[in-house]
C-alpha cells in the first residue's frame, strides 16, 4: 500500500507529495511512505516549504498540527517546530492567538444575563452595539447572532 501511495501522489520533478504543502510532505515522511533514497530531497522540499514559500509559518491547519508535532519529535525537529509557533506575525500561531478566536467561528453556549464569558480558554465580554451583541476580543469585535447557541464570525 505506501508503494502505492508513493507511485499515486509523489510528484519526481518537485520532489514532493500531492500539492506540495506541509502536511503533504510530512505525513508520507511520518507514515514511512517515502522511499529511504527520497527522504532528504522530501525532507528539503518540506524545509523549503516552511522558510521559503511560508516564511517560516506553520501552514497545517489543525488537522495537521498533530502529524507535524509528531514528525518533529521523531526528526529531532523541535528548533525549527519552534520557531514555526513562535512566529508573532499574520498568520503566526501566536497572532492568531492573540488576535482572533481560534478557528475565526466557533460555537459556545452562553447564558442570557451574565457579561464574561470563557472561549478556549480566553476571557471575552459580551457587549450591546447599536442594539447588536458583539464579543470582544483582544481588539476585535464579533457580532453574535442565534439564541442560546451563539455563533461568533468575523
Amino acid at each position: 500500500m505506501k508503494e502505492r501511495i508513493h507511485i499515486t501522489f509523489f510528484d519526481q520533478s518537485k520532489k514532493s507529495y500531492a500539492t506540495g504543502s506541509q502536511i503533504d510532505l510530512t505525513f508520507p515522511l511520518l507514515a514511512q511512505i517515502v522511499p529511504d533514497s527520497l527522504i532528504v530531497a522530501v525532507t528539503a522540499a518540506l524545509n523549503n516549504e516552511i522558510v521559503i514559500n511560508r516564511t517560516g509559518h506553520i501552514a497545517t491547519v489543525l488537522v495537521g498540527i498533530p502529524v507535524f508535532t509528531e514528525w518533529a519529535i521523531k526528526n529531532h525537529a523541535a528548533r525549527l517546530f519552534y520557531s514555526m509557533l513562535k512566529k508573532t506575525d499574520y498568520p503566526g500561531y501566536l497572532y492568531m492567538i492573540e488576535n482572533v478566536p481560534v478557528g475565526c467561528k466557533a460555537t459556545v453556549v452562553l447564558p442570557r444575563e451574565t457579561k464574561n464569558y470563557i472561549l478556549n480558554g480566553r476571557k471575552f465580554k459580551l457587549t450591546k452595539n447599536n442594539g447588536k451583541r458583539l464579543v470582544e476580543i483582544g481588539s476585535g469585535k464579533y457580532t453574535l447572532s442565534g439564541d442560546y447557541e451563539k455563533d461568533i464570525s468575523n
